[in-house]
């Protein structure tokens, strides 16, 4: 294939992806993370280093980027995703920049699949999630490091240094590649004579105290248990599983285990390539295959040291996503080393693979990440108005957020999903995964069920009879600023029966903060302790 009519190829797929990607980011309702980030980070403000919410989820340049993406278009879904939608055009150049690298059509038609026709990949790119941002400024800091190791020019390895730390700001683990991509650095600089440049050891001083930043800030989390995602022992099964199941949306072992296989012979290709020449030290930092599979092998060291020695969890799906670019930068550059002819069948056959995936895998109604469909909020919204009473909801907990931003979103005023840890059958409504099916098919009935994601709404087949047992007379008003304020109290050693207890309130705000970060705490004191349930 001719450069022009790769060209055009690459303009066909990166305009179809755009407006794919586009699509998706207005139509599929905001999933359980993107809910947790906007609440806590987005329409707060709150989401500086050290001085926000704890949790990793505050994938600091998208809460940063959404914010002010938030104050100045709103807070439709479309609004909230646009740093992510910018950053896809970053991964669009950036894959540009190294199909100029690669001389065989074979391998650049690889290298466009993999980048650009992973749907599930580009799932990233239409979410307020930090994954795309830090993919495509992790894919551009590889062009320039490469492009360092051709010509050494200073002004390449400073905009490595630019991207990786953007990629870092965006996801944190990221900082992992960037300190191994720095000792490999080091590494080439004193082998090549040139680490006594002042210069260069002024870029190595500025990263060194920007690694040492972002370093304090994972230990910052660790310390306060927060590095949760990836819990397990068993290395394949908790990051490369995980990780094959998110982008291709298969769960079959044989699906699994096929694609493990032959990643396996793709990770050895670049050896058997380039065998004759592992002598010298230098071809690995010459030879991008061979660069990106010692790169790739040093973070799977990494990770496993990190969690036998540290007690870090492993990355799990989406936190790894690094090892699947990795992985396509492999297969593009071992491709390109590859003389005989048939790399060309093989490189169209690749591309066939990932277009047909691309094709049956697309949708515009959600994610494989967790979300239900919009029409469930409107049907229980069409309920209340039926209703003349409050209707109670339950749920899984993973429904509690975004269910809470689709009621902001709205205005409305339905209550906040109930989600206990066990599935219980109290409420008169219940957002239900359809695994929980044998338990709740006798008291609920299915009045809808969204089968890509899992999520059945439930109506309780025998409405709960409400009993009032105690009330509040007249109407009471807070005004200051103190820490809390008892709205209702009653003294009592025991409860007549063991029905369930709930508790209604009525109120309205003249005026607060916006937003308003407060709960209503429901209390109930015994002889081992205290229970309370609150509501954000």
């Amino acid at each position: 294939m001719k450069t022009k009519h790769f060209n055009i190829l690459l303009s066909i797929v990166s305009l179809l992806v755009i407006v794919v990607v586009s699509l998706r980011s207005i139509l599929i309702p905001i999933n359980h993370d993107e809910a947790a980030t906007f609440f806590y980070y987005i329409q707060t403000g709150v989401f500086l280093p050290f001085l926000s919410h704890v949790d990793v989820n505050n994938h600091f340049l998208n809460s940063a980027l959404s914010y002010f993406s938030f104050s100045l278009f709103g807070d439709a879904p479309f609004s909230l995703r646009l740093p992510n939608l910018f950053a896809l055009l970053v991964l669009i150049f950036a894959s540009y920049r190294f199909s100029l690298m690669l001389k065989s059509s074979a391998a650049k038609l690889a290298l466009v699949a993999g980048l650009l026709l992973s749907i599930h990949w580009l799932s990233f790119y239409s979410v307020t999630r930090g994954y795309g941002l830090s993919m495509g400024f992790m894919l551009l800091s590889l062009v320039y490091l490469v492009e360092y190791f051709q010509d050494l020019k200073i002004r390449k390895f400073l905009f490595f240094l630019i991207s990786i730390h953007i990629a870092i700001s965006a996801i944190l683990i990221i900082l992992i590649p960037a300190i191994v991509a720095t000792g490999f650095i080091l590494l080439f600089q004193l082998k090549d004579g040139k680490i006594k440049s002042p210069k260069l050891l002024a870029l190595h001083l500025g990263n060194a105290l920007l690694l040492f930043f972002w370093v304090k800030w994972s230990f910052f989390f660790k310390d306060a248990g927060a590095l949760y995602h990836g819990e397990g022992n068993n290395y394949f099964e908790v990051t490369f599983r995980t990780l094959i199941e998110m982008l291709s949306g298969y769960q079959h072992d044989v699906v699994i285990y096929a694609i493990a296989a032959t990643g396996i012979l793709v990770l050895l290709s670049p050896i058997l390539l380039f065998r004759k020449s592992l002598k010298s030290l230098l071809v690995v930092f010459k030879e991008p295959a061979l660069f990106f599979l010692t790169l790739f092998l040093s973070l799977l060291l990494c990770f496993y040291l990190m969690k036998k020695l540290l007690g870090i969890n492993y990355p799990e799906d989406r936190t790894g996503l690094f090892f699947y670019l990795i992985f396509i930068l492999i297969l593009a550059f071992a491709i390109d080393a590859i003389k005989a002819n048939w790399k060309n069948i093989a490189g169209w056959l690749i591309f066939g693979v990932f277009v047909v995936h691309f094709a049956t895998q697309l949708n515009f109604t959600h994610y494989n990440l967790t979300t239900m469909p919009h029409r469930f909020y409107d049907r229980l919204l069409a309920e209340q108005n039926e209703s003349e009473e409050r209707i109670t909801i339950g749920g899984h907990f993973s429904s509690e957020l975004f269910f809470a931003f689709m009621n902001y979103r709205n205005n409305t005023v339905l209550n906040l999903p109930h989600p206990p840890p066990d599935f219980q059958f109290n409420t008169d409504y219940y957002i239900a995964h359809d695994f929980q099916k044998k338990m709740y098919d006798e008291y609920y009935e299915e009045i809808d069920v969204d089968e890509p994601t899992g999520y059945n709404l439930l109506k309780r087949r025998v409405k709960p009879e409400r009993k009032a047992m105690f009330s509040m007379a007249g109407e009471q008003r807070f005004t200051g600023d103190a820490e809390f304020y008892e709205l209702f109290s009653f003294s009592d050693t025991t409860f007549a029966d063991e029905a369930v207890i709930m508790g209604e309130f009525n109120f309205s705000v003249h005026q607060a903060d916006a937003p308003h970060l407060v709960w209503l705490v429901y209390s109930i004191d015994t002889d081992s302790g205290s229970y309370y349930r609150r509501f954000p």
